[in-house]
């Protein structure tokens, strides 16, 4: 079997419109670094999607192109790690199809792999395009992050990462089911260093990440890699505690020392209303961490796979 040196991973979900454009742009650069390299499209949607029938195309016409497509959508994070298992380069490299993640730096991230970097991350320094609001929500999430996670996993960094054949063989024996790739690169250790970038605009179609979808993929993060959620049910507890016996005390106060007279409907309905609000938090924080145990013991797969194609359309 032909030594491969570089694997790049390509999620795609409905990127009918642009995925051909990308391919001619990624296969540019990949030709002029003059290594043997293969591209792997991972087709996190339905097998015949009007994606998959563009991936074929490009297929026949290269033979260093594998398609793995699923049997639906399994989400972004999940068609990552279902590239790294399938990657057979000494280094892997993963980026989007969106044309957001530069084709350009890849020479970059492969440059500092030579060095000896085992993990090479980027940082996106700005999105062009973006609106002040979705821009704000990333920066408060990364500083949340940086604040609560248990693991330093950089500051506004993107999937658009190397791994050394090393870390991608580490990363492939991380087997939970809550994929935060991010996190879980970081998590492993190795030495690693950053490569700020700008992230262009989508040039054609629209950002998959709905924002039920980003509250999400921000939860996953945070539950994965903090255990402060938890704790804030103590500190909840105690600050409730406290602000009842305030009350309390103010209650005797006016009834004693100003001698007014409170409906006796008022403290205990505030009381029941704030306490009620508290547990509800709690037990929401509570059902989060239960439901993330319960989808680990069902030990269900990640993906599941309905075919993979390799050289000249075949099926592999």
């Amino acid at each position: 079997m032909k030594n491969i040196e570089i694997s790049v991973v390509v999620p795609v979900y409905k990127e009918s419109e642009i995925i051909e454009y990308f391919y001619q742009q990624l296969l540019k650069v990949m030709e002029r670094l003059g290594m043997s390299f293969e591209i792997i499209f991972i087709n996190d949607d339905n097998p015949d999607s009007e994606t998959m029938q563009v991936l074929k195309r490009i297929l026949s016409q290269d033979e260093r192109i594998k398609i793995i497509s699923f049997t639906r959508n399994f989400g972004h994070q999940v068609a990552l790690t279902a590239g790294i298992d399938y990657a057979r380069g000494d280094a892997v490299i993963m980026l989007d199809s969106d044309l957001q993640h530069p084709p350009e730096l890849i020479r970059t991230l492969i440059d500092y792999w030579k060095q000896g970097y085992d993990i090479v991350y980027t940082v996106r320094k700005d999105v062009l395009g973006e609106n002040f609001l979705k821009k704000f929500f990333s920066r408060s999430f990364y500083f949340v992050m940086s604040k609560i996670a248990n693991i330093d996993m950089g500051f506004n960094c993107a999937d658009f990462r190397l791994l050394s054949r090393k870390a991608a063989d580490s990363f492939r024996k991380i087997k939970e089911n809550t994929r935060f790739v991010r996190g879980l690169v970081s998590w492993m250790g190795y030495k690693k260093i950053g490569v700020p970038f700008v992230a262009g605009e989508r040039i054609k179609g629209q950002s998959k990440y709905s924002v039920r979808k980003n509250i999400g993929f921000a939860l996953d993060a945070i539950l994965s890699f903090s255990n402060f959620p938890i704790r804030i049910i103590s500190f909840a507890g105690m600050i409730v505690s406290m602000l009842s016996f305030i009350y309390i005390i103010r209650i005797i106060f006016y009834l004693v020392v100003e001698r007014g007279t409170l409906p006796d409907w008022l403290p205990i309905t505030t009381i029941i209303l704030f306490l009620s609000g508290i547990q509800l938090i709690m037990l929401g924080i509570v059902g989060e961490y239960v439901a993330k145990i319960y989808s680990e013991t069902k030990n269900r797969p990640l993906y599941l796979i309905d075919e993979i194609y390799d050289k000249s359309g075949g099926k592999a």
